[in-house]
């Protein structure tokens, strides 16, 4: 009985060591925004978010209404009009690509609405002044 929980704890300790080497750090983010007063819906690239970092008890993205209030006034005063916008987040590029693709299939199924992309080269996300100050 003893060896066995020796073996199941090894076992544990080796995922364990196998999920943190899995995490570099990373996180990656795209943006999303809509107006109820147009039919045209923006999409953001998705980008590595260099120098986040997620809340240790929820895992959520820190300062997330920042990244989404950032967009949000770079269409308005690049596009003109109220604009709505969520971000959506991950440590795992390849999980959050997925999900990009499946939110832009949705979106451009769409008759009503017309999807406009916004590229990294026009639009990139930063880490507020903020969160850089805490970690020094």
């Amino acid at each position: 009985m003893r060896m066995k929980r020796i073996f199941l704890s090894f076992i544990a300790m080796l995922m364990a060591v196998a999920m943190q080497a899995k995490d570099d750090g990373k996180i990656y983010v795209f943006g999303v925004s809509t107006s109820f007063n147009d039919s045209i819906v923006y999409l953001s690239s998705v980008q590595d978010l260099q120098g986040a970092s997620l809340q240790k008890k929820t895992g959520f993205l820190e300062y997330r209404s920042f990244y989404s209030a950032e967009f949000q006034h770079f269409l308005e005063s690049k596009y003109q009009g109220n604009q709505t916008c969520a971000i959506f987040f991950a440590t795992d590029r390849n999980k959050l690509e997925k999900k990009y693709l499946k939110l832009r299939k949705r979106l451009s199924k769409g008759k009503s609405d017309t999807l406009k992309e916004i590229s990294a080269s026009d639009f990139q996300f930063s880490v507020p002044a903020v969160q850089k100050t805490e970690e020094q």
